[in-house]
């Protein structure tokens, strides 16, 4: 049974991808390339605080690294295992990225609901992993053996125009793992996106225009 899901899931995210690319309207993805905004500033969040350990939170760090290149250059999560006990809003940006090398683990100690990481109302934004081994693990598995589907997603977008994100692995998150909500002129894809069969915990919930989603491989945890 799990096998057929698995299938199901990439064959409907192969057609999607020929579906959506079929319907786009204009141009998708950043105006400024990624070695422009590299070259004006990059925003190490182990500068501000942020260390490697899976342990310290890794909330307010990324929030300070964010804040110093929000009006243009890289924020960068260098390799390494982290912990998020904060959750981030990073908004009114524009002509920015988020370089994600490293894993963000959920930490078991919080109860926050909303977003781990949400994105909102930016343009020209990029967020990928240089070296393909950036993830979020979301630990939804302590939510889920409770039998509750009401935890926290993992990533959100909100009026979001002219993006991109490619590169990154979402793993077991509480709720949906990826949220596109209201965003336009965007391109999703190598992505992959493993999770609970469950009702509630989509792996890409999109709502926006002009929106190409191909390559993206969706994996159900085995029972």
């Amino acid at each position: 049974m799990m096998l057929y899901r698995a299938f199901l899931f990439f064959f409907l995210s192969f057609f999607f991808s020929q579906s959506i690319h079929a319907q786009l309207s204009g141009s998708v993805g950043p105006l400024t390339s990624l070695a422009s905004k590299t070259s004006k500033k990059t925003c190490n969040v182990l500068s501000y605080g942020a260390k490697a350990d899976k342990s310290t939170d890794l909330g307010p760090p990324l929030l300070a690294a964010f804040n110093a290149c929000k009006t243009g250059g890289v924020v960068v999560i260098p390799s390494g295992e982290y912990s998020m006990t904060t959750f981030v809003n990073l908004s009114g940006a524009s002509a920015w990225a988020l370089q994600l090398d490293g894993i963000i683990y959920r930490s078991p100690t919080t109860t926050a609901g909303g977003n781990m990481i949400f994105i909102q109302r930016t343009s020209d934004f990029e967020m990928f992993s240089s070296n393909r081994l950036g993830a979020m693990q979301g630990n939804g598995y302590l939510y889920h053996q409770k039998g509750s589907l009401s935890g926290p997603r993992l990533l959100r977008f909100f009026r979001v125009d002219r993006f991109k994100i490619h590169d990154i692995k979402l793993v077991d998150a509480p709720a949906f793992h990826f949220s596109l909500d209201t965003c336009t002129n965007g391109e999703v894809y190598n992505m992959i996106i493993r999770g609970g069969d469950h009702g509630g915990l989509d792996g890409v919930d999109v709502w926006g225009t002009n929106i190409w989603i191909h390559d993206v491989y969706f994996l159900p945890h085995a029972p």
